[in-house]
């Protein structure tokens, strides 16, 4: 009896793991990406981290 699948699946990686794969770079550098300043204003204007921020 053969025990086997009949087709083999190969699994890819999606989307997102390609997406932040150049993050594990050695080379990987931070101005690479976006600068602090956009980095402030998109969690000054994001409800969720407005919400986790501990201060009143």
């Amino acid at each position: 009896m053969n025990t086997e699948p009949e087709h083999s699946v190969v699994l890819l990686p999606g989307p997102r793991a390609l997406a932040i794969r150049p993050y594990f770079r050695k080379s990987c550098h931070p101005t690479e990406t976006r600068n602090t300043g956009q980095a402030v204003a998109y969690l000054a204007s994001s409800p969720a981290a407005r919400a986790a921020d501990p201060r009143p």
